[in-house]
């Protein structure tokens, strides 16, 4: 299955039972989103995370990140997915610049 069909079946699933995933990732996120990356990787764990934030579940998403347990990588996709990657590029310029 290529990366692209596996995003685009993975979102269909996760539409067709939103009320499952929404309530399967407010319950047990990390769990939940580890099933998601054994069975399609990266591309399925986005799938799932687009179609809640695009079903109006973001308040779901940012509980999921009070997950302890959730990984590293899958963690990174969230927050990036939620708040994006330019608070991240604008601390890492701030840090490294001189001050005089």
């Amino acid at each position: 299955m290529s990366l692209n069909s596996t995003y685009t079946s993975v979102y269909a699933s996760t539409s067709e039972n939103l009320a499952f995933f929404a309530k399967a990732v407010s319950e047990r996120p990390s769990r939940t989103l580890i099933i998601a990356a054994e069975t399609g990787g990266k591309d399925a764990v986005m799938a799932v995370l687009d179609a809640l934030l695009d079903a109006g579940h973001r308040n779901v998403l940012v509980q999921a990140l009070n997950s302890p347990n959730l990984p590293g990588a899958v963690r990174d996709q969230l927050t990036t997915l939620l708040y994006g990657s330019a608070r991240q590029t604008v601390c890492a310029l701030l840090s490294n610049k001189q001050l005089h």
